[in-house]
């Protein structure tokens, strides 16, 4: 059916789903750039920190119609990935996205504060970008286009 913006979730923690993402583009934690790739966008700064067990939470989201989650957890990710499970019947992608550290001086302060900008549409569709602390925006992803 039509995408809809409306069927998103946010939340803390991230599924094991956000690490396949990573995986399947071969990447590895870097500080110093950011990925711009056609499925994965921004910072991956730190191994996701998921659960071991699966709770086919991702799963249960694509087959009832969310578009997209957004979580937090992992200080030094931003990034935004149009994830398709391999062995899915379900051919759409779902993008993860996480946020932008926004707290105060921690142990967890690589990136510069900010936050990412959640846009809905009437369209259905969604638009996201990390908005830093100066008010400079990047990463910039419509879903789906």
């Amino acid at each position: 059916g039509k995408a809809n913006a409306l069927m998103s979730l946010y939340f803390h923690i991230p599924f094991p789903e956000y690490a396949n993402s990573a995986s399947l583009c071969d990447l590895t934690p870097s500080l110093t750039k950011e990925i711009h790739l056609p499925t994965f966008n921004g910072t991956f700064g730190e191994w996701v920190c998921c659960p071991k067990f699966n709770s086919g939470m991702f799963d249960a989201m694509l087959q009832t119609g969310f578009i997209a989650t957004f979580c937090g957890h992992d200080h030094d990710n931003d990034f935004a990935a149009l994830y398709r499970k391999p062995d899915s019947d379900i051919s759409r992608p779902m993008l993860l996205c996480y946020g932008r550290y926004s707290g105060s001086n921690g142990e967890y302060n690589h990136l510069p504060k900010g936050a990412r900008v959640i846009t809905l549409h009437s369209d259905g569709s969604l638009e996201t970008c990390i908005l830093d602390y100066l008010g400079q925006a990047s990463n910039r992803v419509v879903f789906p286009e």
